[in-house]
């Protein structure tokens, strides 16, 4: 009887795995030079979309572009070590005019361990994917850059998989199994405790209490199964 309640449970979470719409970034009248739009724990193999529409800047006579500014994971580690120590310390201004002039950006350009692309001028959609290689893998930070002295509105959909159309950072892929884990547990604990209530209330009492602590169970199976859920995509 157990056994075929524990598949009842693993059957319900599985059809709990709905496809869930990636939150799309809505930016409206926005000021900021530097906007950190998003961060990443890619593996190799993994893949980074951005789908940028409806852009529009709110004086586009004005000199100077926007662009993606993307650092790489490992690569930007090994690269930060092999710099002196007086040169590590020193931080990159992201709150100058336009940052990315500076010779450190061209050089992590160079070194291909950053990514620059620079928004179009005569259409407001761009679409980029790019994907990671071998030493590329950590966290990826995605900003986006405003080089013009402009208000700029934007809509930015931004797609990050890791390998086997995994959706979740590298850090937090094993929570779904402690989540898997952790409500089988407590299907146990449940099982076992509703035996000690059903079939031996002849021999012993049960109180109210006893019953609260049996739906105090059932709603930590629930809360886990849904974590289970929600990290797995």
């Amino acid at each position: 009887m157990y056994i075929s309640l524990l598949r009842r449970v693993w059957l319900w979470l599985l059809l709990l795995r709905v496809v869930v719409a990636v939150p799309k970034l809505v930016v409206e009248n926005d000021d900021r030079k530097v906007v950190d739009v998003a961060e990443f724990g890619f593996l190799p193999n993994g893949r980074l979309s951005l789908n940028l529409t409806h852009l529009k800047w709110q004086d586009p006579s004005k000199p100077g572009t926007g662009a993606f500014y993307i650092r790489k994971g490992r690569a930007v580690q090994d690269e930060y070590v092999s710099l002196p120590e007086e040169e590590q310390s020193l931080p990159i201004h992201y709150d100058t005019r336009c940052f990315l002039n500076e010779s450190l950006i061209a050089d992590e350009v160079n070194d291909g361990t950053s990514i620059v692309r620079y928004l179009p001028e005569h259409t407001s959609e761009l679409q980029e994917t790019f994907y990671v290689k071998e030493g590329e893998e950590g966290i990826w930070q995605v900003l986006f850059v405003s080089c013009k002295d402009s208000a700029v509105s934007y809509e930015l959909l931004i797609e990050q998989i890791n390998p086997n159309g995994n959706y979740l950072s590298a850090g937090d892929i094993p929570l779904p199994y402690v989540y898997m884990v952790s409500s089988a547990a407590y299907v146990t604990a449940t099982l076992y405790w509703l035996s000690l209530l059903v079939l031996k209330r002849n021999q012993s009492q049960v109180f109210r209490a006893h019953w609260l602590m049996l739906v105090l169970l059932l709603c930590i199976i629930i809360n886990k199964s849904l974590q289970s859920v929600k990290s797995s995509k």
